[in-house]
C-alpha cells in the first residue's frame, strides 16, 4: 500500500488519542448499518482540540483549492465545528473567513426584531450581509454516510437565501466513510453530482484502515473493517482494502444434488405422535445419507419452528456430516438489522449456510450477506423464484430489473453461490451473463424440478460446470426415497 502523506497519518492518530474514532465494538450508525467503525466528533471537547481540528479542516480546504469567506456549520455537530474551522483558517494567515449557523427555533428577540431587511436573523446567525456579492460558503459536518443531513443543509440554505444567494464551493468533513447508498452509488459522488458542491474529506476510511494497518494495528477489528467495506464500501474504498475474493464452494462436489427436506400433513402417518415429523427427517437421511452423489440437506422453518434448530441439526447429525442449509423461506426479507440476528442463530445452531432472499431491499441483502460471512456461514442469495406471478414480466410485483440487481450486488460482494429456478433456463442463463460481466464464476443451486416442471439435465447444461439441483417433493414424497435420491443423482450424472 501507498504510504500516506504525514498529516493524514497524524490526523488519524489525533482521532484515535482522542477517542473521536473507535475500531472494533459494532456500533450502529444514522444510515441504520452496523459498523466496526464509528466516528463521533462531539469527543473533542477542549480548546486544544478544536484548535488543532480547525486547523485540520483549514489545511484540507485550502490543499483542495477550494476558496471560502464563510463555514457554514450543518446541525448538529457541524454547528460546533464551523467556529473551529474559522479560527483554523486564522491559524493559517486567513483572518477574514467568518462562521455562521441556522436556528432550529427562530430568534425574536434583538436584532432579529428590526425591518424586514431582518428576518434572515431570525433563523441564521454569524454570516454578515455581503453587500458586493454573494458570499463564498464552505458546508462543514464530520462525516458523511448516506449524505441525509447535507442534502437537508442544502436546502435550506436555498430557503433562505434563494439559489443565488450563496456561493456553495465546497463541503468539507472530517471522514469520509466511503460507503456506497441504498442504490449502489457513492455518498459523496452522488452528493456532489446532485448538489455541484465537490466534497473534501481530511481523511477517508480506507486512509484510517492503511494507517492502521501500516501501524500493526489489531488485526481482527480490521479484518471486520475490511469485511465491512467489501459489503458497503466504494469502488474507490476496495481499491485500497481490496475486492472480495469469491467465497467459493459450500459443496465440496462441483455437482450434487441437494436435499430439500420440506414436510406437511401429506406425510403425517396415522395416530403419529407430537415428533413424527422430526422422526420423518431422521428417516429420511438414514437413508440417503451414503448415497453418491447427495451433497447436503436444505431444511426450512417447517421443521425447525416445530422442534427447534437444535434439535433438528442434532438429528441430522446422527447419520450424516454433510452441509446443512437453512432456508427461511425467504430470509432476508426483513429490516436490515435483523441480520445480525439471524445469522448468529444460525452460527449457534450449527448450520453451514444460510439462503437469502431479500426481496426487503439492497440494504437487507448488504446485511445479510454481511452477517452470515461475519459468523462464518456460506451465503447463497436468489433473485428470482420458481412460480409463475413472482416478477413483473410473468404479472407479480418484483420487477425484472430488481431481480438482476439481487445478483449484481451479491457479485460485487464476492458471493459465488446464487439460487436460480431450474425450470426457467433462461434465468440460469441471465445470472451466468450477470456473473460473467463481473468477472466471477458463479456456482449454481436451483430448485423447481420434477413437479414445478424443471428438467435438471437441461437445467444442468445451462448452469454449466458447477451446478447443485435444489430437490424435495420427488424426493421426500417417494414411496423409496433412497431409490429416488439415486435416480436423481443418475440422471445430473448423466448431464454431464
Amino acid at each position: 500500500m501507498v504510504e500516506l502523506p504525514a498529516y493524514k497519518a497524524e490526523f488519524v492518530d489525533f482521532l484515535l488519542e482522542t477517542g473521536a474514532l473507535a475500531v472494533g465494538p459494532d456500533r450502529t450508525l444514522k444510515s441504520g448499518r452496523i459498523s466496526p467503525t464509528f466516528v463521533n466528533m462531539g469527543q473533542f471537547n477542549s480548546g486544544a482540540q478544536l484548535q488543532r481540528l480547525g486547523r485540520e479542516y483549514a489545511q484540507a480546504i485550502d490543499e483542495a483549492g477550494i476558496w471560502c469567506e464563510a463555514v457554514y456549520g450543518i446541525p448538529e455537530k457541524g454547528v460546533g465545528l464551523a467556529p473551529a474551522v474559522a479560527m483554523g483558517f486564522a491559524d493559517r494567515g486567513r483572518g477574514d473567513v467568518t462562521y455562521f449557523f441556522t436556528r432550529k427555533v427562530p430568534k425574536g428577540y434583538g436584532e432579529a426584531t428590526g425591518t424586514r431587511e431582518d428576518a434572515l436573523k431570525q433563523v441564521v446567525g454569524g454570516l454578515p450581509e455581503k453587500q458586493d456579492g454573494r458570499p463564498d460558503v464552505v458546508l462543514i459536518d464530520d462525516v458523511i454516510t448516506d449524505g441525509a443531513t447535507k442534502y437537508e443543509a442544502v436546502e435550506k440554505l436555498k430557503e433562505l437565501y434563494g439559489d443565488d444567494g450563496l456561493n456553495l464551493n465546497g463541503l468539507a468533513i472530517a471522514v469520509d466513510r466511503q460507503e456506497v447508498s441504498a442504490d449502489d452509488s457513492s455518498a459523496a459522488a452522488t452528493f456532489t453530482e446532485k448538489t455541484k458542491v465537490p466534497v473534501v474529506a481530511i481523511v477517508t476510511m480506507s486512509d484510517i484502515y492503511q494507517h492502521l494497518r501500516a501501524k500493526g494495528f489489531d488485526p481482527a477489528a480490521l479484518d471486520r473493517v475490511r469485511a465491512y467495506l467489501q459489503i458497503y464500501g466504494t469502488d474507490t474504498a476496495l481499491e485500497t482494502v481490496g475486492w472480495p475474493q469469491p467465497d467459493g464452494r459450500i459443496i465440496d462436489a462441483d455437482r450434487s444434488i441437494i436435499i430439500a427436506c420440506d414436510v406437511d400433513d401429506e406425510l403425517k402417518p396415522p395416530g403419529a405422535g407430537p415428533d413424527w415429523a422430526l422422526e420423518w427427517f431422521e428417516r429420511l437421511v438414514g437413508e440417503t445419507g451414503d448415497v453418491d452423489g447427495i451433497g447436503g440437506y436444505k431444511v426450512g422453518q417447517d421443521l425447525v419452528l416445530r422442534y427447534g434448530g437444535f434439535r433438528v441439526m442434532e438429528t441430522a447429525r446422527k447419520h450424516t456430516n454433510r452441509k446443512i442449509i437453512y432456508d427461511h423461506q425467504k430470509g432476508g426479507t426483513d429490516i436490515p438489522e435483523k441480520a445480525r440476528g439471524f445469522a448468529q442463530a444460525l452460527r449457534d445452531v450449527g448450520f453451514d449456510a444460510g439462503i437469502l432472499f431479500p426481496q426487503a431491499g439492497p440494504e437487507s441483502e448488504r446485511a445479510g450477506i454481511y452477517w452470515l460471512r461475519r459468523e462464518g456461514l456460506g451465503v447463497l442469495v436468489g433473485g428470482r423464484m420458481t412460480h409463475q406471478g413472482f416478477s413483473v414480466s410473468e404479472g407479480g410485483w418484483i420487477t425484472d430489473e430488481g431481480g438482476d440487481r439481487v445478483y449484481r450486488i451479491a457479485a460485487r460482494a464476492g458471493v459465488t453461490n446464487i439460487v436460480v429456478p431450474g425450470n426457467k433456463e433462461e434465468l440460469i442463463l441471465r445470472a451466468r451473463e450477470i456473473y460473467q460481466a463481473a468477472g466471477i464464476r458463479p456456482i449454481l443451486w436451483s430448485p423447481g424440478f420434477v413437479k414445478q416442471g424443471g428438467v435438471i439435465t437441461k437445467a444442468a447444461k445451462a448452469a454449466g460446470e458447477y451446478f447443485h439441483a435444489i430437490v424435495g417433493t420427488a424426493i421426500v414424497k417417494s414411496p423409496n426415497p433412497r431409490k429416488a435420491a439415486i435416480e436423481m443423482a443418475n440422471a445430473l450424472r448423466c448431464a454431464a
